[in-house]
């Protein structure tokens, strides 16, 4: 096994996977799985390639499942599980995946930002009144917090 040929492949199929050219990476991250079946990395970007370009999502969620198996404290790789849950229209197993990633992983920008974008928003308290408007603001904070305290 090279692992200078291994890497290498990967790069350019990772380069490709970021210029929305998904379905040209799929190749590469074959060989680089090919060549290092253990590697979590290689394994999650190639399930990530399959379910946008080939729309294989069961492959995809088992190849991304199993690199977050491997190494489970990455939030990287629960962010490619998610996004292929949403690839999938399984969005809240795409959230579910998010939040056992940030107790995974510990606190992650990522993951953050990639849950906030699932959750669902609720209407505003005050219909009438914007959303932005103060009154809106403090009792949608008030009424998550109790929604949180009941949940408990």
């Amino acid at each position: 096994m090279d692992t200078a040929l291994a890497i290498n492949e990967f790069k350019q199929g990772l380069q490709l996977l970021r210029n929305q050219c998904p379905g040209n990476a799929v190749p590469f991250l074959r060989r680089a799985v090919e060549m290092d079946r253990n590697n979590p990395y290689y394994l999650s970007f190639l399930g990530l390639a399959v379910a946008r370009a080939l729309g294989k999502l069961a492959e995809a969620e088992l190849l991304c499942a199993s690199a977050v198996q491997l190494k489970s404290d990455d939030a990287r790789l629960y962010l490619n599980l998610a996004d292929v849950y949403v690839e999938s229209n399984r969005r809240e197993d795409a959230r579910r995946t998010l939040r056992a990633g940030m107790q995974n992983s510990g606190p992650s920008a990522l993951l953050k930002e990639a849950l906030g974008r699932l959750q669902h928003r609720r209407p505003p308290v005050l219909r009438f009144l914007r959303r932005s408007h103060a009154l809106n603001r403090h009792l949608g904070k008030l009424r998550q917090r109790v929604t949180e305290i009941c949940d408990e």
